[in-house]
């Protein structure tokens, strides 16, 4: 890859150069200042995450850019003052990996095409020499040249978006030429070789492709991988008919799919949303917590994809409880279609949840005291992706808000056998909850 004037890439595939005039693309300004980048770096929960490009060659089918209520912003690739400021702010206590990536108010883009990318990963290097560096990508640049490359900055880790394992169908979802196929296709044998990680993912569409189409695929990855990632294929009210079509799914059907599919291949899948997988709550200590500062009717607020599953575990957890513990479901009106999880519920879905568990318990003569949400959808600040604080919901609900911490970093062990009962309480009371609550 090249740099040629501003604003433009220079891609060479075999003989064809294929020239970029992103701002032309994407309409952006000549002039323009990148602290956009810094911004949502500095916003967001994730210590180890520095985003470089929001830009990219696919024109994925399922992309959300275009898909919410709210403006993606595009910017041409961060430039290195940026990165290296990027770099200085960086936590590399709080994960053993760097990721090239952050999605909010950015698009998401393709971190390989930043024509600077090599000396980006220098820059890296220089603060983390041993933390492994992450990106994620189509696949459609991973030549065995430019491989090579990369595995200089090892431990390097490669996140390929392997949506398909037929040329035609990869190319109708990526919006790519067929030949281009060839390059993911082989990297899951060229990676390993120079000593890369790859973690595969891949986007179900099985109204688009078929499920056979997307068995071919695990099939394939299975030969190389023991586990990959699927992220259901969600759409939103936005989202052109014929789109919303192919990307319709039944996420029960999904779940046992991915069953049979792990059997059948010896291979671990992480989808999501999996209706049918365990549900990480574990709401035994955030219901102490609720009894210790005296709240008398407690409502939990959770996601469409969490609500049955949640329900059961809350039920069982607070049969004995000196309070009242309620469950709502929290839909997702913000953006609509076919999205059940909690990820991109804005503060005012909480609040239309919140006035609808209101109204329902009014008729048993009960009043909520505290609402609790999930911590997932708002940044450190407390704010959702429109910049609507989670705390104008006091005002709303008249009633008090905490936060759930993101569960999956929960530590369930009951007692850690070097400290005090009073100790253990409270350790798990300060991991159950943001620290912003405080």
């Amino acid at each position: 890859m090249k740099k040629g004037k501003k604003g433009y890439l220079s891609i060479t595939e075999g003989k064809q150069e294929v020239k970029r005039d992103w701002f032309e693309e994407y309409g952006l300004p000549e002039e323009y200042q990148d602290e956009m980048y810094l911004e949502e770096q500095l916003v967001s929960k994730l210590k180890t995450n520095l985003q470089i490009s929001s830009l990219c060659n696919a024109h994925c089918i399922f992309c959300c850019n275009d898909m919410g209520p709210l403006p993606i912003e595009r910017r041409p690739f961060r430039s290195l003052d940026s990165v290296r400021r990027g770099i200085d702010l960086m936590d590399g206590t709080y994960s053993n990996t760097i990721g090239l990536r952050l999605f909010r108010r950015l698009s998401e883009g393709e971190a390989i095409l930043h024509p600077q990318l090599l000396t980006i990963l220098k820059m890296i290097r220089e603060k983390f020499p041993d933390h492994a560096i992450e990106i994620e990508t189509n696949g459609s640049t991973l030549k065995e040249g430019f491989i090579k490359l990369l595995a200089e900055y090892n431990p390097m880790s490669i996140c390929i978006s392997y949506h398909s394992h037929n040329p035609k169908n990869w190319s109708k979802i990526l919006k790519l030429p067929e030949h281009l196929h060839r390059y993911p296709k082989e990297a899951f044998e060229l990676l390993p070789k120079y000593g890369i990680n790859v973690e595969p993912t891949l986007s179900p569409l099985p109204n688009l492709v078929g499920w056979q189409d997307i068995e071919d695929s695990i099939a394939y990855i299975s030969k190389y991988e023991r586990r990959m990632d699927m992220s259901g294929s969600c759409f939103s009210r936005d989202v052109d008919q014929e789109v919303q079509k192919w990307m319709t799914i039944d996420y029960h059907e999904l779940s046992n799919f991915v069953r049979k599919m792990e059997d059948k291949y010896d291979i671990t899948i992480n989808s999501d949303p999996d209706v049918g997988k365990d549900l990480e709550f574990y709401p035994k200590w955030a219901i102490m917590k609720t009894i210790q500062e005296g709240y008398k009717n407690v409502v939990w607020l959770m996601s469409e994809c969490a609500y049955d599953r949640a329900r059961k575990i809350l039920l069982g957890e607070a049969r004995l409880s000196a309070n009242k513990q309620h469950i709502e479901m929290v839909k997702n009106h913000s953006y609509g279609g076919n999205i059940i999880v909690s990820g991109i519920l804005m503060t005012s879905d909480f609040e239309i949840a919140g006035r609808n568990a209101i109204e329902r318990l009014k008729k048993d003569n009960i009043t909520p005291d505290l609402f609790i949400i999930p911590s997932v959808c708002f940044d450190k600040r407390g704010e959702d992706l429109g910049g609507v604080p989670y705390k104008t919901l006091e005002k709303d609900l008249n009633a008090k808000i905490m936060v759930v911490a993101d569960q999956k970093e929960y530590d369930p062990t009951p007692v850690d056998q070097r400290l005090s009962a009073l100790e253990n309480i409270k350790r798990k009371m300060t991991q159950t909850y943001e620290p912003y609550n405080d």
